[in-house]
């Protein structure tokens, strides 16, 4: 059985020439590429818009993470006229819903057939320029079954644990090195790592300046605690938030009109818990659901209490003071690499409400010069125009695979 397919499919392209000589076999090849991907324009041939295609899932397991970085690529190479369409499997806490009211088509998995082979049938369809694929469980193997269908693959990874059959690989994790994939990936693989190339939305970058500038040492809003944002994630399964909010609502030295703003995704299984909890809380407590201004949130807050997943590099980017823990595994290195370099408070994830209590009476001590000197660091590693380079490094592939095949 096939996969359901809910956008429109391309021609399939001819890759077999039966016996003509290997020579001719590969200017047919190229004739064909080149006939398929470009338009003639003022008697002038250009290629066709870049296609690319996303593998990438989310559920209540694990999160939304992977999803909302890869839409964050997908609208930055939108903004360069790519043709983007998503594969996702219909997990339990999902976002589909949301791929598509982003504009993209998803094209969904069933229980038919295997993935690498669903997959694979909707590939050779679209014929991607580059197929993405963002997904703890896909590797190598996976990888090398789409070759056929697609013709680069990118993988968007953090682990560093398993081999990848791809031609452009990225992880964004903080002082990450190359030379940690060197034997997992192909000897022509280009790596992109470390926060120079986070993925974060256009709104990060736009709001920084702002947000920075109110957080410099001697400013009114430097000295004050008067909003603490709280958000760990669009799904949060082990009541992160909830923790977090009942060790608040019985910590006495928190200012008087001090106000906090909870961030929580709609299928996060506890919220109507959290809610409860926030009835007849001491502070004022705004509860917010899939929120699209997360930047304006973070530049409005004094401090972030979150996990070390991407919100790491929104609150970097815009240098907001972050107390932080992780709320799964592969957390916990971005988690330690943050705290020994002294860039967050970090947050014992096995006592978070005595590791939040300390971390508290320490900031309230001295919050006029702890806060501006823990914007200072956290901004210095991640400027917010991470897609845009990403973007760049997958156009000027194009770019020059397009040049050659013109040579040939």
């Amino acid at each position: 059985m096939r996969a359901e397919i809910n956008s429109p499919s391309g021609a399939k392209e001819v890759n077999s020439y039966g016996s003509i000589p290997v020579q001719l076999c590969l200017l047919l090849h190229v004739a064909t590429r080149l006939a398929t991907r470009n338009k003639k324009i003022g008697g002038k041939s250009r290629p066709a818009h870049m296609r690319v295609v996303f593998r990438t899932d989310a559920s209540t397991e694990i999160g939304s993470g992977h999803v909302m970085r890869c839409l964050t690529l997908a609208h930055a190479l939108k903004e360069s006229e790519a043709d983007i369409s998503f594969i996702c499997s219909p997990l339990p806490g999902n976002q589909i819903d949301r791929i598509h009211n982003a504009g993209f088509p998803v094209n969904t998995l069933n229980d038919s057939g295997s993935d690498a082979d669903q997959s694979h049938s909707i590939l050779i369809d679209t014929k991607p320029d580059w197929l993405i694929v963002d997904h703890y469980q896909l590797d190598a193997y996976w990888e090398h079954a789409q070759r056929q269908a697609c013709d680069q693959i990118m993988v968007i990874d953090d682990l560093a644990d398993r081999t990848h059959d791809c031609d452009l690989l990225l992880d964004q994790t903080y002082q990450r090195k190359s030379d940690e994939y060197r034997q997992l990936v192909p000897e022509h693989c280009e790596i992109l790592t470390g926060t120079h190339y986070a993925l974060l939305r256009a709104e990060f970058a736009q709001y920084r300046e702002h947000s920075l500038s109110r957080r410099q040492k001697g400013t009114p809003q430097a000295q004050a605690l008067q909003q603490i944002l709280i958000t760990f994630g669009g799904t949060d399964p082990g009541n992160m938030t909830g923790q977090v909010l009942h060790t608040l609502g019985y910590y006495p030295s928190l200012p008087e009109n001090c106000k906090l703003v909870v961030i929580m995704g709609n299928q996060a299984p506890h919220i109507e818990y959290v809610m409860k909890i926030s009835h007849d809380f001491p502070y004022p407590v705004d509860i917010l659901l899939n929120v699209t201004n997360m930047a304006e949130l973070m530049t409005q807050s004094d401090l972030c209490i979150s996990a070390s997943g991407s919100t790491s590099w929104e609150a970097a980017c815009l240098g907001i003071p972050t107390m932080m823990t992780s709320i799964a595994d592969n957390q916990l290195l971005a988690l330690q690499i943050l705290s020994n370099n002294k860039l967050v408070l970090k947050l014992d994830p096995l006592n978070i409400s005595h590791s939040l209590i300390s971390q508290l009476n320490i900031v309230m001590k001295d919050s006029g010069t702890l806060l501006p000197l823990l914007s200072r660091r956290f901004s210095q590693i991640c400027d917010g125009l991470g897609a845009q380079r990403v973007t760049e490094h997958l156009l000027k592939s194009e770019q020059v695979k397009y040049s050659g095949s013109n040579n040939d």
